[in-house]
């Protein structure tokens, strides 16, 4: 869900705006989320933030297809117009690889292209009462 509302959502919006210090954060967020949500997807712990990405490239699907897609969003770093559409591109396409493993792991049922919607189906599948009433937005 986190990386609906960064990169689905915020992204965008915070560059429309020319608030260019939020839009830093935003992708900051972002890249941290989808580099946890790999290692989720493949139920691997992740290590320490400043080796994470290097472990990132080592892990099966969606790994290197993440790591890959995090490097172009950072070289697309400019506040520019093409800069700007280049980074929505990529996390459009990075949101997709996600979206397409939650569906082979059984984890999503949903066509629906906004990762929040995947993230709903995800948490209403967790058996555990006390994890499944938690925030979206908790991080444990």
């Amino acid at each position: 869900m986190a990386l609906a509302q960064t990169g689905q959502y915020n992204h965008e919006r915070t560059a429309q705006r020319g608030d260019w210090v939020t839009l830093r954060t935003v992708l900051a967020r972002f890249t941290d989320s989808a580099i946890a949500m790999a290692f989720l997807i493949n139920k691997v712990y992740r290590p320490y933030y400043k080796w994470a990405y290097r472990a990132l490239r080592e892990l099966p699907a969606p790994g290197g297809e993440t790591a890959r897609l995090l490097l172009k969003i950072a070289e697309a770093g400019g506040l520019d117009a093409e800069s700007l559409q280049e980074r929505h591109q990529y996390i459009t396409e990075l949101c997709a690889v996600f979206t397409r493993e939650l569906k082979i792991r059984g984890l999503s049922g949903s066509g629906d292209w906004f990762l929040t919607t995947h993230g709903e189906e995800v948490q209403s599948g967790i058996k555990d009462d006390f994890l499944r009433s938690l925030p979206a937005q908790y991080e444990i």
